[in-house]
């Protein structure tokens, strides 16, 4: 399940109104509002599931700037390690 994390810069004193929106999404947490700056955690079930919530919280029209900080997703297709 990939998981990506996102600085957001928003237009001034919409940060909150920002935080709100997205903590309608179940799969969405966000920080409390820090001036025009908001942290955010996305996880999403495919790779191509969490570009497009990147592509989504880029797109919002209270959102200056979009920074993905971390990514992380485990491969559940993975082989087995051989026995030594």
């Amino acid at each position: 399940m990939p998981v990506s994390s996102y600085v957001l810069t928003t237009k001034p004193n919409l940060a909150a109104q920002v935080a709100t929106h997205l903590r309608a999404y179940e799969n969405i947490q966000s920080s409390d509002a820090s001036g025009s700056l908001l942290a955010v955690a996305v996880s999403s079930e495919t790779e191509d599931e969490a570009r497009k919530w990147g592509s989504y919280l880029e797109q919002l029209p209270e959102v200056e700037q979009c920074c993905l900080v971390y990514h992380n997703f485990e491969d559940t297709a993975q082989e087995p390690v051989p026995a030594k």
